[in-house]
């Protein structure tokens, strides 16, 4: 066997090791079935990550090894684990690493900058699935607090403004990225091109509910009188009358009195709007938009 794979299988046999600290350490948390999320084998996770930083990850897994209540070690893994969730497959897995040894640094020492900066990120990686956003006001309370221990952390406040970004906090986010610009001028273009990636990943939030909206919006086709009539006119008929859905369409497909409260709603504003093509779909200015044939 060449050195190369030599050395490659005592890195994942270190690997290893941290897998089974941090999925044990996990289980006394984990409720129901939601600990098999992280099943995931230590081969797997290694995919796409070089050796150089896996020796890393094991360096610091060894020093926790030797004392669990190494708060500087403990930083140091969940750092190279948020290093590598940004561009791993598997990145909601090694968010959840870094967050248990950052869990366990702030419980030894809560007056911990990194430990909370890095806990913000952490939140900030894992992203939010509710409009409540939970995860991202955590975010924003672990970079203030890491602010309040170092005032002049210019990452600290790039984070905290694209969190604020994320919850739609347009002036207190533009606050915080003059503030780091001002602290670290070689900032602007990484602090740019995330919050330019925010603001688009926020707008096609902002089309799935309005493609939602859309597909409850309907127009009422007076000339069906029947079951029979309403499914001819390709509408769905319910309450004694002949719904026409204006589901994709960034217009009515019908005119009626229902247009201006049901058809006008939606998609036909900001970028939203399906592709027109010649073939499929026509402009009716009259009725607003595309009516799909």
């Amino acid at each position: 066997m060449s050195n190369r794979h030599v050395s490659r299988s005592c890195l994942t046999l270190g690997l290893i090791a941290y897998i089974n600290l941090t999925l044990l350490a996990s289980a006394a948390y984990a409720q129901g079935d939601y600990s098999n999320i992280f099943s995931v084998s230590s081969q797997e996770m290694l995919v796409g990550v070089d050796a150089q930083t896996v020796q890393q990850l094991n360096t610091a897994s060894n020093a926790v090894q030797k004392n669990s209540n190494d708060v500087n070690a403990l930083v140091t893994r969940a750092v190279i684990s948020l290093n590598i969730a940004t561009r791993s497959t598997y990145s909601y897995q090694w968010v959840h690493f870094a967050a248990k040894d950052l869990e366990q640094a702030l419980r030894l020492d809560p007056g911990n900058f990194s430990a909370h900066h890095n806990y913000a990120m952490a939140y900030y990686l894992a992203g939010d699935f509710g409009d409540a956003q939970p995860g991202m006001r955590q975010a924003v309370a672990h970079f203030t607090r890491a602010l309040q221990i170092k005032p002049d952390s210019a990452r600290t406040y790039m984070g905290r403004g694209w969190a604020y970004l994320m919850l739609g906090d347009e002036a207190h986010a533009d606050a915080d990225f003059q503030k780091a610009v001002q602290l670290d001028p070689s900032l602007r273009d990484q602090l740019i091109s995330q919050a330019d990636a925010i603001r688009q990943k926020r707008g096609q939030k902002g089309c799935v509910q309005a493609t939602i909206q859309r597909m409850g919006a309907y127009v009422v086709d007076h000339n069906a009188r029947t079951a029979d009539q309403c499914a001819a006119h390709r509408g769905y008929w319910t309450g004694s009358e002949c719904r026409i859905s204006t589901a994709m369409a960034p217009g009515p497909v019908a005119a009626g009195p229902q247009d201006a409260a049901t058809g006008n709603r939606g998609l036909s504003a900001g970028n939203c709007a399906p592709p027109r093509d010649a073939v499929n779909d026509r402009y009716n200015p009259r009725l607003g938009g595309s009516v799909v044939k």
